[in-house]
This record gives structure tokens, C-alpha cells and sequence, in this order.
């Protein structure tokens, strides 16, 4: 799912949490879906939902500071509550449609290709 080490994990997240931030939809459904599932404790709903002048971005960030220090069959929880909660296309972004390779296998894959375009063009 989202990388087995603690390390990796937060590394990951952090690359793709900019994105993440701005695709969840953290109020529908999706906190109360996370607490029955025991992803989040009804504490940590709270907090990410306490204050009623957060937007959902702030919300999403709270949200996924909780979900990095998470162990890895809660993060599979939290893809699960994503698709019943109909945010399926966010699963796809963090898993890149359910293969074995993560958005950050792709971004580094990007990341060389581009690399490799701008030193070829500097040849020619």
C-alpha cells in the first residue's frame, strides 16, 4: 500500500500530501467511516473535525499528520474507507490504479525521464 517502513512512509506521504490535502473530502462520511473501521480514534476525529473554521484543506492536513504515524493495516483501513466512501479516484492516485507501483515509483520514474530529456536536448 503505502510503503511497509515508518521511514518511507512519512517520506511518501509527505511527497504526495500537497496533492492529497486538496482531494480528500473529509466530511462526508469519511471521519465516521475511519472511527468504525479504527482507523481514527473518536479523539483524533475531533481534533481533525474540532474546529468549525478549518477548511477542508486544514482539515485533510490534520488528517494526514494522524494517518503517517499509522501503522500500515490501518493506512490499507484508510484506502478501504476511501473507496466506500465513493473516493475511489484518490486510491488510484496513491496506488496508481491498484499496481505494484506507488505514485512515488512513478514520480521517480517522471523525475529520470525528465532528467534524461533535458540532457539529450543539451546535445542537440
Amino acid at each position: 500500500m503505502l510503503l511497509g517502513k515508518v521511514a518511507n512512509k512519512v517520506n511518501f506521504l509527505s511527497l504526495v500530501k500537497e496533492a492529497l490535502r486538496n482531494m480528500i473530502d473529509p466530511d462526508f462520511e469519511l471521519l465516521g467511516k475511519l472511527v468504525s473501521q479504527q482507523v481514527l480514534t473518536d479523539n483524533e476525529r475531533l481534533r481533525v473535525k474540532s474546529d468549525s473554521n478549518k477548511t477542508f484543506v486544514d482539515r485533510n492536513d490534520e488528517l494526514l499528520n494522524v494517518l503517517i504515524r499509522k501503522d500500515d493495516a490501518a493506512q490499507r483501513r484508510f484506502i478501504s474507507c476511501l473507496h466506500e466512501t465513493n473516493q475511489a479516484h484518490i486510491c488510484y492516485f496513491i496506488n496508481c490504479d491498484g499496481s505494484k507501483h506507488t505514485f512515488f515509483h512513478l514520480f521517480i520514474l517522471s523525475l529520470l525521464f525528465y532528467c534524461m530529456w533535458h540532457l539529450i536536448a543539451m546535445f542537440f
